[in-house]
Formats: structure tokens, C-alpha cells, sequence
């Protein structure tokens, strides 16, 4: 099936895997899907928000709850780094999609 044929979807933990997913098929030089819906996805695992800190207690999810869900994710990849996170930064150069 042509790549331009596929939509690929998540929620949450699921939309990180799309975003991952997006990163990996960038940096292989693969075709991306006709489509990409994320919904909720954590995109920034390094959790430097500063709306994290700012904003506590207005989240829907807490830093402490993120800093657990990010470390189980992550299961010691480093956070800055695709394709794990999907954050984009300079230790990713080929997978900028920002």
C-alpha cells in the first residue's frame, strides 16, 4: 500500500509514538503517511516547559506524574534525543519536523 494511502493516529502515549514514528521515516529517508492525527501526545520529554512549573496545579497532568510516565517511556533513552522523544533539538538535525 502506497505510504500516501496510510493515516496513522494516537492519543496520549500513542500520539508520542506517532510523532516518534514521523521522526524514524524522516530520518530513514522513508515516505511519511497521507496523514498524522495526534491527540494529547507528550512531546517534550525533557519536561523543560516552563508551563509545567508555571502552571502547576492548572495541568491536567502534574510534573510528577509526567517525570513517571516519561522515565517508564524513555526507559533510559535520553530524552532529548529522537526517536524516542519527539521533541526536536539540536542533537537531531535530520528529524527536524518543528
Amino acid at each position: 500500500m502506497p505510504a500516501r494511502r496510510i493515516v496513522h493516529f494516537g492519543e496520549s502515549a500513542g500520539a508520542t509514538l506517532v510523532l516518534s514514528t514521523l521522526l524514524c521515516l524522516k530520518e530513514a529517508g522513508e515516505s511519511p503517511p497521507g496523514a498524522a492525527v495526534v491527540v494529547s501526545p507528550v512531546a517534550d520529554l525533557t519536561l523543560s516547559s516552563p508551563s509545567l512549573t508555571g502552571d502547576e496545579g492548572r495541568n491536567t497532568i502534574g510534573r510528577a506524574a509526567l517525570e513517571h510516565v516519561c522515565a517508564q517511556y524513555l526507559a533510559g533513552a535520553r530524552p532529548d534525543a529522537a526517536p524516542p522523544s519527539p521533541r526536536c533539538t539540536v542533537t537531531c538535525p535530520a528529524c527536524r519536523l518543528c
